[in-house]
C-alpha cells in the first residue's frame, strides 16, 4: 500500500482527486500528503456536513489545495 501511495503523490502540479473504499487507505495517503508538505482536504463517513460542504468548497475554491481524499461511498451520496 505505501508504494501505492508514494507513486500517487509523486508529482501534483493539478488538483486531484484521490477515491477510496477504506477509510485507513484515505488516513495513510493523508499522512504522506503532510509529511510532505502537499495540501489537502479529506472527506469521509467520519466527516460532518458542515465540514465536509466546508472542505469541497475550499478544495473548489484554494489552487493550493492539491489533492481531495474521499471515501467512494460519501463521494457518491454527495
Amino acid at each position: 500500500m505505501i508504494a501505492r501511495a508514494e507513486s500517487i503523490i509523486a508529482d501534483f502540479t493539478h488538483h486531484s482527486i484521490v477515491f477510496s473504499y477504506w477509510t485507513s487507505t484515505l488516513d495513510a495517503l493523508s499522512e504522506l500528503l503532510a509529511e510532505r508538505g502537499i495540501k489537502y482536504v479529506q472527506v469521509d463517513g467520519r466527516t460532518d456536513k458542515v465540514k465536509r460542504a466546508m472542505n469541497l468548497k475550499d478544495f473548489q475554491t484554494y489552487l493550493s489545495l492539491s489533492v481531495l481524499v474521499m471515501s467512494v461511498e460519501t463521494g457518491a451520496v454527495g
